[in-house]
């Protein structure tokens, strides 16, 4: 599927990459979200996606598995919490069943980006609070962070050669207002290369 960035989105992602490489990270990939100028997050059944950033920051390429597939499918996966800290929710992908599976991989060149685009709908995720949660607790702005992990990498035989990122990372916590949408219409996850 096809990726357009806008203007807008060029700019906050060269804000976020800029922020990255100052701040003193040494790690071989780092995610984090990317900037958002409304801060809003939609959950059930969204009409407009967040952006989740994987970069490579090390000297060589890095192999990382396609998300469309199982080896990579359950890897994206987020944490909320309210302002006070004291509870945590945990926000996954689903299980689901293969008409369809191959071991593929993305490879991220040195000091650049896998850009996931993430609908966080409810027939895919899990974990999504409901109102009720929402208008109980009124724990709006809310922290969420993402979290990659990653723990294969072996490549299957007749596959690309070398071998596959293996690990887990956290980004930082975000202070972000989440909305609350309607039923749910749709679910997908859209990965794409930032350019260069």
């Amino acid at each position: 599927m096809a990726f357009t960035f806008t203007r807008k989105m060029k700019l906050a992602f060269a804000i976020a990459v800029f922020c990255a490489f100052h701040s003193g990270y040494a790690k071989d990939i780092e995610v984090f979200l990317a900037p958002n100028a409304f801060r809003v997050i939609q959950l059930g059944c969204p009409s407009v996606p967040f952006h989740v950033v994987l970069m490579n920051t090390s000297n060589e390429d890095i192999k990382v598995w396609d998300d469309m597939y199982f080896w990579g499918y359950y890897n994206l996966s987020f944490e909320m919490r309210s302002s006070s800290g004291n509870e945590i929710i945990e926000i996954k992908k689903k299980e689901r069943g293969w008409d369809k599976n191959l071991p593929l991989c993305d490879t991220v060149p040195p000091k650049e980006v896998k850009v996931f685009a993430v609908f966080l709908c409810e027939e895919t995720w899990e974990g999504i609070p409901s109102h009720e949660w929402f208008t109980a607790n009124d724990k709006n702005p809310f922290e969420i962070r993402a979290i990659y992990k990653s723990q294969s990498d072996t490549l299957p035989m007749n596959s690309d050669s070398g071998r596959v990122w293996k690990g887990t990372i956290e980004s930082n916590w975000t202070k972000t207002y989440v909305k609350k949408t309607g039923v749910n219409q749709s679910a997908h996850t859209t990965p794409a290369i930032a350019p260069r």
